[in-house]
């Protein structure tokens, strides 16, 4: 982690300087304002999702979780809303950003350069949500008392609670959708389709602004942990602002999820 962060620092100044000289050569082409069928897929998967944790919660409890689990899977075909509004699949590509026209391995070095670039970022946006939930601790009344002392209830991450105490196909599952679900879906529909509706009409820091929000609000964790999460969407949207293409993020993303589902799984079955 510290060799990681140490590069990420040394990356970060790097990139840092190459946009202040007007060296780092940006790829995306913004698209003319109008049309709203990639705000429509953005629509979709948020509907399609919600649709899901209803249908979840109805079944939960007659079918086993990692079943419950798989149906996630089903929320991948709202990328392809495109197509069904007649997109063109060889423009759908080229509007989500699923080409590599320097190379699908340059596109992945991209996506590795810059996810270490922002470690730093990440670690320090970790470290004000760390700060601003002990303080909250720390404001806000107890509401647990035991044995005449009171303590804090302990603040609860969805995917920690699932991985403690489920079985070895429920942990391939739910791996399967850290690790490859979200990377593909959520850039997909995130950097793909809305940053890309966003970007035809506002600028690059406010596009990457709103999509971070949102991308940070639908993981549905406590607020305040949502600057981490924030601070990575933003690093993916400037990844697809430089490259033009959605393989660097996908590629981040992955990364990410999958170093922290592993770091998590040992820390979890270590205690």
């Amino acid at each position: 982690v510290l060799m990681a962060l140490l590069a990420g620092l040394v990356l970060l100044i790097i990139l840092i300087v190459k946009l202040g000289t007007g060296s780092l050569r940006m790829h995306f082409r913004a698209p003319a304002p109008g049309g709203s069928v990639y705000l429509e897929t953005f629509a979709i998967f948020v509907g399609s999702f919600l649709l899901l944790q209803v249908l979840s919660t109805l079944i939960e409890g007659k079918v086993p979780v990692w079943v419950q689990f798989s149906l996630q899977w089903l929320v991948l075909l709202s990328i392809f809303w495109p197509i069904v509004r007649g997109v063109s699949v060889a423009r759908w590509r080229q509007d989500m950003g699923l080409v590599a026209p320097k190379g699908v391995f340059r596109e992945i070095a991209a996506g590795l350069m810059v996810y270490l670039a922002s470690l730093p970022i990440y670690f320090m946006a970790a470290l004000g949500s760390f700060v601003l939930i002990n303080l909250r601790e720390f404001l806000t009344t107890p509401s647990v008392t035991e044995s005449g002392r009171t303590i804090q209830p302990p603040m609860s991450n969805p995917v920690f609670d699932m991985l403690e105490s489920n079985s070895l196909i429920t942990l391939l599952v739910l791996g399967s959708l850290v690790t490859m679900w979200a990377p593909l879906v959520e850039e997909g529909v995130m950097r793909g389709a809305l940053f890309r509706h966003l970007r035809g009409r506002l600028g690059f820091v406010l596009a990457a602004i709103i999509s971070a929000m949102l991308f940070g609000a639908l993981h549905q964790y406590d607020v305040l942990l949502l600057l981490p999460v924030m601070a990575l969407g933003a690093s993916f949207a400037f990844i697809r602002e430089w490259r033009g293409s959605l393989i660097g993020c996908i590629t981040a993303h992955a990364i990410h999820n999958t170093t922290i589902f592993m770091l998590v799984t040992w820390l979890i079955s270590a205690t």
